[in-house]
């Protein structure tokens, strides 16, 4: 999916068993911002693995992270087992939720200052 926005978007992610985050950047840092919406939406994410593994990490069950060339047989494992997508999906979720955007936004903040 590439220069897909607003309904259009949001109907493809409905219909996604899993949503594929793969890293564009040499830099490999996660894409919250890209990754956010999915999670607050209990989708399934498997996500290539990054630079930061404490970050990721933070998510703990709730993405499916695996290095690159491990992405498509975890993308199979999961599409094999409903159950293990829906656990994903909403560990996912629950782990989002706990991570309050405020603390976020006020570090983003203090280094405008």
């Amino acid at each position: 999916m590439f220069n897909l926005y607003g309904a259009e978007r949001d109907a493809f992610v409905a219909r996604a068993k899993i949503i594929l985050n793969v890293h564009f950047y040499d830099a490999r840092l996660f894409e919250i911002v890209r990754v956010s919406s999915l999670l607050a939406n209990r989708k399934c994410v498997v996500s290539e693995t990054g630079s930061d593994a404490a970050f990721e990490n933070q998510f703990g069950a709730g993405i499916a992270f695996a290095p690159y060339a491990a992405l498509a047989e975890t993308c199979v494992r999961l599409l094999q087992n409903p159950d293990s997508r829906r656990v994903v999906a909403e560990v996912g979720f629950e782990r989002f939720k706990a991570m309050p955007q405020t603390e976020y936004l006020q570090l983003a903040l203090a280094t405008l200052s």
